[in-house]
């Protein structure tokens, strides 16, 4: 399921394999994959671990900037509801997957991969918003924000 996972990431253009002579990101972040059999929508989570520290280094969440909380207050938002004749609600698969990450800023989110042990390790660079990144909420709601008065 881990490798299923990785081949459709790479398919689809959410990594990119770092080839050699290209410049090698400068931070790479940890991922490991997180099973739960009894779960009904995702049996496999992988993790990218953006706030594990290597010695005395900071992480890459340490380095982040958050951004202002965009979302409402949970509690606000169904108080609201109850007073609404229809309620519409969606959910965006794989939300943080769909916004590109600018091309420059690429390089602090790498991964090393290999789906065989015989074979080298190659590194990838992640070209989506990554679960794991402190800013990946606050990445997902300013784009829907500013693609409502463009769209």
């Amino acid at each position: 399921m881990y490798k299923d996972f990785m081949y459709e990431y790479e398919h689809s253009n959410h990594m990119k394999l770092v080839q050699l002579g290209e410049q090698q990101p400068l931070i790479y972040l940890p991922h490991h994959h997180v099973c739960r059999l009894d779960s009904f929508s995702t049996k496999l989570r992988v993790v990218f671990d953006a706030s594990s520290k290597m010695d005395d280094w900071c992480s890459l969440n340490d380095q982040l900037y958050r951004g202002h909380k965009l979302q409402k207050n949970i509690v606000d938002v169904i108080t609201h509801f109850r007073f609404l004749a229809l309620v519409f609600t969606a959910d965006i698969r794989q939300m943080f997957r769909q916004i590109q990450v600018y091309g420059e800023d690429q390089q602090f989110q790498g991964i090393v991969w290999r789906d065989d042990s015989s074979k080298p390790i190659q590194s990838y660079r992640l070209s989506t918003v990554t679960y794991g990144l402190f800013t990946s909420p606050y990445y997902a709601l300013r784009v829907f924000k500013q693609l409502a008065p463009d769209e």
